[in-house]
């Protein structure tokens, strides 16, 4: 009999509510025919997914809650939009997003949640995504066209981080699983 404890991944975000920022999305989606981004909310990645044993999911929110218990709300701002590609498992993604300009709030936030499960510590890019998933290289190509060419079109806002939210697979989709709410 097999003993091992099925580990899950959890990914740790901070979910963007900005009107400005969704319209943005939901048209650079529709100009390349991607659609994988919009069955996820807006959000920056504040690290890569942790693994937790299935069967302690409540004792990791409880020791996520700790942790964040004394952070609070801060701004940022983006510094650019562009597409990008990298690497995963051998096969090359397509993305489009906004980047972050360096802000030590984010980076402090980012090293707090490295220590929740010791994680050492990693190259950290803070960009708030809109495309990604399912775009095509040909779609890519159109698309870094399109913004190259639009740039005034995308405006470059200040955005509130105000949440740290907790995402799990479920059923091959990513759900909401707990979301802390910032002070």
């Amino acid at each position: 009999m097999n003993n091992k404890m099925r580990k899950e991944k959890i990914l740790i975000l901070s979910v963007i509510n900005n009107k400005k920022i969704e319209e943005i999305r939901k048209e650079l989606c529709l100009f390349s025919h991607s659609f994988a981004a919009l069955q996820f909310p807006t959000h920056i990645t504040l690290r890569k997914p942790v693994k937790i044993n299935e069967n302690k999911e409540k004792e990791s929110i409880e020791n996520f809650k700790k942790l964040m218990k004394n952070f609070s709300q801060f701004e940022i701002e983006t510094e650019d939009i562009l597409t990008k590609t990298y690497e995963e498992k051998g096969k090359t993604k397509y993305t489009a997003r906004y980047t972050i300009k360096k802000n030590e709030n984010l980076t402090e936030l980012h090293n707090l949640l490295n220590s929740y499960d010791k994680k050492p510590k990693e190259d950290f890019k803070a960009h708030l995504t809109l495309v990604f998933g399912d775009l095509t290289p040909t779609n890519y190509k159109k698309l870094t066209k399109y913004i190259e060419k639009n740039k005034e079109k995308f405006p470059l806002p200040k955005l509130r981080v105000d949440n740290i939210t907790l995402f799990k697979r479920i059923k091959n989709k990513w759900k909401e699983l707990y979301r802390f709410n910032l002070k």
